[in-house]
């Protein structure tokens, strides 16, 4: 892929999503499945029984997990932001997990080097993969930016 914003010379694109506990909301999250008595996915249940926090599942079953905390979440189940972080893949629409500064592509070979305050909550199209760095198109800005944020920093939006 080539045009004047961005160069990606190995742009990767994973069979597995990334599903990662996130923090204090995530742990209150599975430990309340303890009192739930419907099934729950395998990669859920696995995750909320084992000390992993973290566990890479195919594209069918994150779906799946995504599906199940949502209806959880909508019901009213237990009152949590964001339990799980799912990693994208390329082309879907992410979120921004934390205020971070991020490097903004170049436009030219010999343009310097630039940042941006991308703040929490922030939306944008995921459009490579630059290692473990993600490439993402941002949405509701000024003009179009691209900016390269580490893979932690963002997970998939959730469904509106």
């Amino acid at each position: 892929m080539s045009g004047p914003f961005v160069t990606l010379e190995r742009v990767l694109d994973l069979n597995t999503t990334t599903i990662t506990v996130n923090g204090s909301q995530g742990e209150r999250f599975l430990t309340s499945l303890l009192a739930y008595r419907a099934p729950v996915p395998r990669a859920l249940r696995w995750l909320a029984q084992g000390a992993q926090r973290s566990i890479s599942v195919d594209p069918g079953d994150a779906e799946n997990v995504a599906r199940f905390v949502d209806e959880l979440l909508a019901s009213g189940w237990i009152d949590v932001d964001q339990p799980l972080l799912f990693s994208p893949r390329i082309g879907d629409e992410i979120r921004v997990t934390r205020d971070t500064l991020a490097e903004v592509t170049r436009q030219g070979r010999n343009a310097p080097l630039s940042w941006r305050l991308v703040e929490a909550g922030t939306r944008g199209k995921l459009i490579g993969w630059l290692g473990a760095r993600a490439v993402i198109d941002l949405h509701d800005v000024e003009r179009r930016v691209v900016v390269i944020l580490a893979e932690t920093k963002v997970t998939r939006a959730r469904r509106r």
